[in-house]
């Protein structure tokens, strides 16, 4: 799979400048999308990532045959779109994710089925397409499940399979489970198992795709188009993240049966899992359709005890060196200890150690005298703290919002402890008030902060219901009641985020707007136990709306501020835009960026981090025209680098004149 980017200056229409009616015709063009990315006889899919003004960027996943300037054009009729200029260029997967992710995040795109065309929600899994190795021999892939320490259990699987003899059969007799804690070892075991499967024209193509899995499964519909894809090759299913691990229920040892039951004919399946993975057992004995697995594992070496292959961890290191043309030494082998079981990552890593050292102080005898650089120290994460604490702790700024959101975390385990150690307490409130100017990462925060939560088991659910006063007021007596306890009964288990919650407040009191609070305050109350509710607004605003019910304040306990960005977090956000979405930014874009930034910082509603995404997006439209101007034929790589000219300081906006008499 291929992935590109198509830019155009529009001729027929210009996008508006006010960024609510921009976002909704780019929502309502993604959904024009949607419908043609469902046909059947196209080999992509699309979405519209961007639009300024006069300049469209859309981007593509394809397959084998890719993107042109005929497609996009195609796409363009399509849409009713019509473009003076169209420029094509391929993009990164990492590239087309962080847009898909992105544009789901803003609402670009509204549409779940879409995003489960594009390839499923970036953060729940992506796919992957990878053609089989077949050119290697028997004896060769047996040295190899040996060199990986998978010899016991894939070396008579290899036997099995050239045993059987050449000529592909309608389905399957087995299909199978690599277990290992390293993805490599994984990866590798799973490479030699196809390899030999498809050199025996077990397999009648030599197609592949890797679906990683994380959290709860996917729905089947999501993924229907890439196993057929793949059909008579082979899917490899990759069950190694922390978070899946965790939350292996029920439903998802379901869902992989289903998926087996429909597809075990025509795709082999390979699930790669832990070591002690407790769903490889769960989905032996559970799957409805006879399926047969054969289990791969990796074992472990000591070095007073020697396997089949008469090998033992220090032979196995020899046998490293002299894989490296290099002469063992005792040094290579004087942190081997008796008694102790390695992997074969274990090992890897004591020998490339080893092999640096002796390639720099012997083979290259003018690097001895430079020290190796320092590895930086690393905390120790407690237990519990997964990818999402760290992604959240890693953002830039926001000091006072990661220290009281700490003291959150702390205090919610605290309550964890007492539990667990049988000391009754009352449970407290654990609602918050996120207060700080648009731009300042508050969604963002209360995203991780949601999924940090479900990490720490101290949430049922790892659920965020978004929700505007759109969402919680009726539009006539007695009608708002009903709609908050909805909103609440979704969040439930989860964390119910009210954007914008100062909205709320009406000019009168005893409007359908106090009716909302009211109806807020009592579900706050009923399920306190097992929901979180995080009010978020302007510091100002958001005081009123506290104020407005007495009750309200009483029951939030944590009160989380975002501080307004300053002008070196401001530039650091814009280089951490650049590097997600594959952007280089030339050396001169600081001078330009930083004069922006002061002056902006200077400003009660200077925009913060939507500031630097603007002008990210504008340069890269701006630079999209300057690229098409170029040319193909003349065009060099680093003109692909956001250049200062690329970038324009925001229109200063102007004061009104005011009308009246001067007092003097």
């Amino acid at each position: 799979m291929t992935f590109y980017e198509c830019n155009g200056i529009i001729t027929n229409f210009t996008f508006s400048d006010d960024d609510d009616e921009r976002i909704y015709k780019i929502r309502k063009i993604n959904t024009k999308i949607g419908r043609l990315n469902s046909r059947g006889d196209i080999d992509y899919q699309v979405f519209l990532y961007n639009a300024i003004d006069n300049l469209i960027s859309f981007s593509f996943s394809a397959g084998q045959n890719g993107i042109t300037n005929r497609v996009c054009d195609d796409v363009l009729k399509e849409l009713g779109i019509e473009c003076s200029y169209v420029f094509v260029r391929e993009i990164s997967e990492q590239t087309f994710t962080e847009r898909l992710r992105e544009c789901y995040g803003i609402k670009y795109i509204r549409d779940d089925n879409l995003i489960g065309r594009l390839g499923g929600k970036a953060y729940l899994c992506r796919m992957h397409e990878k053609p089989i190795k077949d050119s290697a021999h028997k004896s060769e892939l047996i040295r190899w499940a040996n060199g990986i320490l998978c010899g016991q259990t894939l070396v008579p699987e290899i036997e099995r399979i050239y045993a059987g003899g050449k000529g592909a059969a309608s389905g399957h007799p087995v299909h199978y489970i690599v277990k290992s804690d390293d993805l490599e070892t994984c990866d590798a075991a799973t490479d030699v198992l196809l390899s030999a499967l498809a050199g025996n024209y077990r397999l009648a193509n030599n197609n592949s795709c890797r679906i990683a899995v994380s959290g709860k499964f996917w729905a089947h519909d999501d993924h229907t188009k890439e196993l057929r894809s793949v059909s008579g090759g082979a899917a490899i299913i990759m069950c190694h993240k922390e978070r899946y691990e965790r939350d292996n229920s029920d439903e998802t040892i379901k869902q992989m049966c289903d998926m087996l039951s429909k597809y075990n004919r025509d795709v082999l399946f390979v699930f790669q899992m832990p070591e002690n993975s407790k769903t490889a057992g769960k989905l032996i004995s559970r799957n409805g359709c006879g399926v047969t697995f054969v289990s791969i594992a990796e074992q472990t070496l000591m070095q007073s005890e020697a396997f089949e292959w008469d090998e033992d961890a220090g032979s196995y290191l020899i046998r490293l060196a002299k894989s490296a043309n290099a002469e063992p030494t005792e040094d290579l082998l004087k942190h081997i200890e008796y008694d102790r079981e390695y992997h074969a990552k274990e090992l890897r890593d004591m020998f490339d150690k080893w092999n640096n050292g002796r390639l720099k102080n012997e083979v290259f005898p003018e690097y001895a005298e430079l020290d190796a650089s320092p590895a930086a120290p690393i905390e120790e994460a407690e237990d519990g703290e997964g990818s999402a604490y760290h992604e959240l702790f890693s953002m830039i700024g926001l000091t006072d919002a990661k220290a009281v959101i700490q003291q959150a975390l702390d205090f919610f385990k605290a309550q964890g402890m007492y539990r667990l150690n049988g000391i009754s307490q009352e449970r407290p409130s654990m609602h918050m008030v996120f207060t700080g100017n648009p731009g300042t990462a508050k969604t963002t925060a209360a995203r991780l902060f949601c999924q940090i939560m479900k990490e720490n088991g101290l949430l049922e659910s790892g659920k965020i219901i978004e929700a505007t006063r759109a969402h919680l007021v009726g539009k006539y007596v007695g009608h708002t009641a009903p709609r908050v306890k909805d909103v609440f009964q979704q969040a439930k288990g989860g964390i119910l985020f009210i954007d914008e919650a100062h909205t709320l407040v009406d000019s009168k009191e005893n409007s359908f707007g106090d009716e909302a609070i009211d109806a807020i305050v009592k579900e706050m109350e009923d399920l306190r136990d097992d929901t979180i509710v995080i009010l978020a607004g302007y510091p100002k605003e958001l005081d009123e709306f506290i104020n407005r019910n007495p009750g309200l304040r009483s029951r939030i306990n944590f009160h989380v501020p975002f501080s307004d960005y300053n002008t070196d977090e401001l530039y650091a956000i814009t280089e951490s835009i650049a590097k997600k979405q594959g952007l280089t930014l030339a050396g001169c874009v600081k001078q330009k960026h930083m004069p922006i930034y002061s002056e902006a910082v200077k400003q009660d509603d200077s925009g913060n981090g939507r500031l630097a995404r603007s002008l990210i997006e504008k340069a890269r439209l701006k630079q999209a025209g300057r690229l098409v101007k170029i040319g193909s034929a003349r065009i060099r790589k680093s003109d692909f680098a956001l250049t200062a000219d690329d970038f324009e300081a925001p229109v200063a906006r102007q004061e009104p004149h005011r009308i009246g008499f001067c007092v003097t």
